[in-house]
């Protein structure tokens, strides 16, 4: 079959729009919304919440070195590890009366260290503590005898999570997988009781202070609910890299390192290396608010956060 020379023109052009077509379709799949909108490094960025949609509202205090995360979801109040005891009355307990919180119905111990769980100690009696749930033992170590004993005077109950439970919030729409590994070789660190919590598509992966073996553990033995997360919590402040295998399954938009820049030098460079944005918990109060649909992450509005040093 032959073709005129008009007919020859019109499929090189043809061909030539095509082409231009497949080649701007990736574009089109890379040029979607993010999922989460990061107001501290472009507060005038736009983003709207699903109307008549309760959000789940996640606040870090301007804590080091540490772990402290409030979540707020319809009238219930969750804590996931509460700091030390000197840092929970001057950085955490404030928070708490700024956002006129007096109960909390759970609080979440990832592990016995007193860096994640004396601090505790310090909010009762102003602030009533329905239940502690904790992943390991009560008579551990020193840390939970201590805690345990501490809040037994006030009358609150110990109760030990696992592998797999799952836990929720309000009327059941935030949920919470509990992903812990064990084994003889591990630390604790390498055995703290991490979270991975969804509302609606939107996850966020409390990571604990797992470190190597831990998140070798992870590895070796996926959870059925995954480790893919929009948001990290970085593990164990920042102060050790996290397998990057681990990483690129977890695929975050937006990390947190509940540290100072220096002391958790290596998570930062890691995140910068990676091209992942990070966030420090040293120079605000951070406040992380989702409809399900999107994360929008800024400093909690009108709260004075005290200057660390």
């Amino acid at each position: 079959m032959r073709f005129s020379t008009n007919s020859k023109k019109f499929f090189r052009l043809f061909g030539g729009l095509l082409l231009a077509l497949l080649l701007l379709l990736p574009l089109g799949a890379l040029a979607q919304e993010a999922d989460v909108v990061n107001l501290l490094e472009a507060p005038d960025a736009e983003y709207e919440f699903a109307a008549d949609t309760d959000l789940l509202t996640i606040i870090y205090p301007n804590i080091h070195g540490s772990d402290c995360a409030i979540m707020m979801y319809q009238d219930e109040v969750m804590m996931v590890d509460c700091s030390t005891d000197d840092q929970a009355p001057l950085l955490v307990k404030p928070v708490l009366e700024f956002l006129g919180i007096t109960r909390v119905h759970t609080a979440f111990n990832t592990h016995p260290h007193d860096d994640h769980l004396t601090g505790f100690e310090f909010l009762v009696p102003e602030v009533t503590i329905d239940r502690v749930l904790v992943g390991f033992p009560l008579d551990y170590n020193w840390v939970i005898k201590r805690t345990v004993s501490r809040l037994g005077k006030y009358n609150v109950p110990f109760e030990q999570v696992q592998d797999g439970d799952v836990l929720t919030l309000g009327d059941g729409d935030v949920y919470m997988t509990v992903i812990q590994r064990t084994g003889g070789s591990y630390t604790d660190n390498d055995k703290s009781a991490t979270l991975m919590v969804q509302y609606g598509d939107r996850r966020i992966f409390m990571a604990g202070d797992i470190e190597n073996r831990g998140q070798g553990g992870l590895l070796n033995k996926l959870p059925e609910c995954g480790v893919q997360a929009d948001i990290l919590k970085f593990p164990h402040h920042g102060h050790a890299p996290i397998n990057e295998d681990l990483l690129a399954l977890i695929d975050p938009e937006l990390c947190i390192i509940t540290a100072h820049q220096l002391p958790a030098k290596v998570g930062f460079a890691q995140m910068e290396q990676m091209n992942i944005p990070a966030v420090s918990t040293w120079y605000g109060v951070l406040r992380l608010r989702t409809d399900g649909n999107i994360w929008v992450l800024d400093e909690l509005p009108g709260y004075d956060a005290p200057v660390n040093k």
